[in-house]
């Protein structure tokens, strides 16, 4: 063993501060084993380098020189085991952008639940809405069959009012269905030429109103509607003291 370790670097000349220095340093090569074989051979290869590569220039001798061309040998061979940076970094590249593609492909999946999730809530409450409506019809229905007088009284309300809407018709549309954010829309409403009209806007946190003439687009910006919600628009028409409705909406993308 001793002769082994008079050819080892730091235990050739017996010193203990110099074998307690050589211990660590070839301590710490045999843990970089590690991360991969050729920083080990390049981390031992250097000192018998340097130090038979100084005694061979030095003393020409034969033995200091056939160590010398073994360890420069090592040091290349360890130095080709080393990881390829460029490769790591590339397969690191490849990584980061596949998490990034998966990543993107949840917030698409996301946003399209989103979507279906507000078009069925829009569904149900209008749904809600005719159910609503029709229980009305029916209990006026009953209401009239319970008294003739009303009945009567009723049915030449009905037919005053059917003569109203048969002479005048409303009806309102916007100029973008599917309006950006924070753009410009333009509500146009179709009656009675010059009556004025109220249109309320009803957003997802608040309503907005706006006055405006039949016949004349009203322009208006959306600001910064929820996107995929489905904004309504009531509009009141008042022509001749008598209010006539009618609605319109719009989603902003």
């Amino acid at each position: 063993m001793k002769k082994i370790l008079g050819f080892v670097p730091g235990f050739r000349t017996g010193t203990r501060w110099k074998s307690v220095v050589a211990s660590v340093y070839y301590l710490f090569s045999l843990i970089e084993v590690i991360n991969g074989i050729g920083i080990f051979l390049v981390i031992d290869a250097i000192p018998f380098l340097i130090f038979y590569g100084i005694k061979a220039f030095k003393t020409r001798k034969k033995d200091a020189i056939t160590f010398t061309i073994i360890s420069l040998l090592i040091l290349c061979f360890g130095i080709k085991l080393l990881p390829n940076t460029e490769t790591q970094q590339s397969t690191n590249s490849q990584k980061i952008a596949k998490t990034t593609i998966t990543n993107k492909k949840s917030v698409s999946v996301a946003k399209i639940n989103k979507k279906i999730l507000i078009a069925n809530n829009t569904t149900q409450n209008q749904s809600n809405t005719t159910e609503n409506v029709v229980k009305n019809q029916i209990q006026q229905e009953n209401i009239t069959q319970t008294s003739p007088t009303n009945k009567s009284i009723q049915s030449n309300s009905t037919t005053q009012q059917s003569q109203k809407s048969d002479n005048v018709s409303v009806s309102a549309k916007v100029s973008n269905p599917s309006p950006k954010d924070n753009s410009e829309e333009t509500l146009i409403v179709n009656g009675p030429s010059g009556a004025s009209f109220k249109a309320i806007c009803h957003y997802s946190s608040k309503d907005t109103e706006y006055d405006g003439t039949v016949g004349t687009p009203l322009k208006f910006r959306i600001g910064r509607a929820k996107e995929g919600f489905t904004v309504n628009i009531d509009i009141d028409v008042i022509f001749n003291n008598n209010t006539y409705n009618t609605e319109t909406s719009f989603t902003a993308q």
